[in-house]
């Protein structure tokens, strides 16, 4: 069986209930961090904490628990349900509102689940991204709102795309659950503004920094049509390569030289990252 923690209570994952009159559901007033479980243990835990903290505070509903408690929490999920390989999900609603409006005690609901990664064929070939003109409300707070891109679903079907490129009509900002970064002239840019600030695109940036200049600024747009390579991040991903751009190759249309190492670097930080959590 399946569980869940619902305000501090356990129960199963069939029985686990939410009132409709919650702030998330009626108004999209909620919040939530993803994140793995690699080998039993939570995958950049700080790092995803600092980051719901973060976005918490941006949409001033207060946690009930403290940062500690809720690691433990994340422990007991993990216990509860032996995760070896999987993913946590932690959820923080405005709260349930008799007027439809009003903010009540938050609901902090941690579910666990599987994760679904690129196919092999995706990760050996690449993905096409659809370049779309949108910057998300609160780009740096991962809300529960997502409505932009799911409205494209089909849209992203019919080009035989894997996700948008958002942009703003001059700099790209990020994909829809994903960072981007270029590489163009020997130096590897990622955006910074407008942008969820990405667990995995953390790592990525102090990787590559090991082996080349990383700028973080402004993308241009238009500079993607001489980029040498392309490619996305985050924890469901690692990295995985953007071979198109709405139909068009990006680079030679084949995953690059350096897509290829950063996800073998970021596999290898992630092994020494678990085997320092391990208790010896």
């Amino acid at each position: 069986m399946q569980w869940f923690i619902v305000n501090g209570e356990v129960v199963s994952a069939h029985e686990a209930r939410l009132h409709v009159s919650d702030l998330c559901l009626l108004r999209g007033y909620g919040l939530f961090d993803f994140f793995l479980v690699r080998r039993g243990l939570p995958l950049f835990v700080e790092d995803h904490l600092s980051r719901f903290f973060h976005s918490a505070k941006r949409l001033g509903i207060a946690p009930p628990l403290t940062r500690e408690a809720l690691a433990a929490e994340i422990r007991r999920l993990i216990a509860l349900n032996a995760i070896a390989e999987g993913a946590i999900k932690l959820l923080l609603t405005g709260g349930y509102a008799e007027d439809g409006f009003s903010p009540g005690a938050p609901n902090l609901v941690l579910l666990a689940q599987s994760y679904q990664k690129p196919s092999p064929e995706q990760y050996q070939a690449g993905v096409n991204l659809l370049p779309y003109r949108y910057t998300r409300d609160l780009p740096d707070v991962k809300t529960v709102n997502y409505a932009q891109v799911l409205a494209l679903q089909p849209t992203l079907k019919a080009a035989g795309a894997a996700d948008v490129l958002w942009h703003d009509g001059e700099v790209i900002s990020e994909s829809s659950r994903s960072n981007v970064f270029v590489l163009s002239g020997g130096v590897l840019r990622t955006p910074a503004r407008n942008i969820l600030a990405g667990v995995t695109r953390k790592q990525v940036l102090g990787l590559a920094r090991d082996v080349m200049p990383v700028e973080e600024g402004d993308v241009p747009l238009a500079s993607l049509a001489t980029a040498q390579e392309l490619f996305m991040t985050s924890s469901s991903k690692g990295v995985l390569a953007v071979t198109q751009l709405d139909g068009r190759p990006v680079g030679d249309g084949r995953p690059g030289a350096l897509t290829h190492e950063l996800a073998k670097r970021l596999e290898a930080h992630i092994a020494a990252y678990l085997e320092a959590a391990v208790p010896h």
